[in-house]
């Protein structure tokens, strides 16, 4: 079965299937702001479409950050850190990539064994949930 939540004309903001939700890349709303108001806004969102999916960030599987300057890599943890958590954390990546809009900051995108963010830029997290995965059948893992 596949379900997702808050489909638009162009794409859906997460989408669960197969014991595993993907999550869209979230932006924040307040593009002017700083890195660190930009990353607070995406992982509400994020956390949002979690618990509209029954699900939270402890299980997440990976988290993909993409900075449109890496020189804010620090400012963007100092709020990400505070977030995650510190029992569960996801593996990540984070890597500096131009974002579809200079005033776009952070971009995350996540596997949540059932998520993704993103801030002044992008995030977007497939989200995939530990407890999603051993739910399998072994020859599905």
């Amino acid at each position: 079965m596949i379900k997702r939540y808050e489909v638009g004309s162009r794409m859906s903001q997460a989408v669960a299937a197969g014991g595993l939700l993907y999550v869209a890349g979230q932006v924040a709303d307040g593009r002017k702001a700083g890195i660190e108001d930009q990353t607070r806004d995406v992982l509400s969102k994020i956390d949002a479409l979690l618990a509209a999916a029954g699900t939270d960030k402890s299980k997440l599987v990976a988290v993909n950050v993409f900075l449109p300057n890496i020189a804010d890599f620090d400012a963007m943890n100092s709020v990400y850190d505070k977030w995650i958590d510190p029992k569960n954390p996801a593996a990540r990546a984070c890597v500096e990539a131009r974002l579809a809009d200079p005033d776009l900051r952070p971009s995350l995108n996540g596997d949540h064994t059932m998520a993704s963010m993103s801030s002044r830029g992008t995030c977007s997290f497939p989200l995939l949930t530990r407890s999603t995965l051993e739910a399998r059948e072994p020859e599905e893992r």
